[in-house]
């Protein structure tokens, strides 16, 4: 991801990569998360703020988490 980008911008190229998540758990103008997903930084850290600046460094596993009962 470029410097300065948000976790949205880390959506969206998610999307692009994945066009399959759009409409599942990628809304479908690619820049939010359905409901019921969110991501989660190295089983660290929940991303709150999808506004919040990415700073990603190279080997970060970001995974995308549905949210069960």
């Amino acid at each position: 991801m470029p410097s300065g980008a948000v976790w949205r911008d880390v959506i969206g190229a998610l999307a692009q990569e994945v066009p399959m998540l759009v409409g599942k758990a990628i809304t479908r103008d690619r820049r939010g998360l359905l409901p019921s997903y969110l991501l989660n930084l190295g089983g660290r850290y929940t991303i709150q703020d999808l506004d919040e600046r990415a700073e990603l460094r190279e080997g970060d596993l970001i995974s995308l988490l549905t949210e069960t009962c």
